[in-house]
């Protein structure tokens, strides 16, 4: 087994177990997609799934993606503290086939695309400058390191998560 597959198999493990802590939370988490690959970049992308958009926007507005966030990131540093990841939240299903796991990637690896002038969110489609920045400030710190960032346009669902790595 290559040393990808270990860690791929470590990830999946670790994202049963927070696919359980978000059942706690009510979320309505249903299933997963883990997509990587080394020739664009070295980043593993964890994508949630929800089947029902009213439980991906209260999950969204209440705080419990975050927390899922969070609870998944503590889960990925014992595997390998320096490991490069993103998380994310989506409604439907995984991928079922070759040409849609490349369409999440493509979608996974891009945070907004230019249109002219304007650039534009490649979650959700609404304007990037749109979107709304949300950190908290950790004891013993100056400023938040880590937060998500939401669009407040009506009904979306965009949720992505940041956070600034210091070495």
């Amino acid at each position: 087994m290559s040393n990808l597959n270990t860690i791929a198999d470590k990830i999946e493990e670790v994202i049963l177990k927070t696919i359980s802590y978000s059942n706690e939370l009510k979320t309505d988490i249903n299933n997963y997609a883990l997509l990587y690959d080394q020739k664009t970049d070295n980043k593993w992308y964890i994508i949630f799934f929800f089947h029902e958009q009213v439980y991906h926007e209260n999950s969204i507005k209440n705080g419990n993606c975050y927390h899922v966030y969070l609870f998944l990131q503590e889960e990925l540093k014992q595997i390998d503290n320096d490991l490069p990841y993103s998380i994310s939240f989506e409604l439907g299903s995984p991928p079922s086939n070759k040409l849609e796991y490349e369409e999440l990637l493509k979608k996974s690896t891009e945070t907004y695309v230019s249109k002219g002038e304007q650039k534009i969110c490649s979650k959700c489609g609404h304007s990037w400058n749109d979107h709304q920045l949300s950190g908290f400030i950790k004891e013993g710190e100056t400023s938040p390191k880590e937060g998500w960032m939401i669009c407040p346009h009506a009904n979306c669902t965009c949720f992505i998560t940041w956070d600034f790595k210091s070495k």
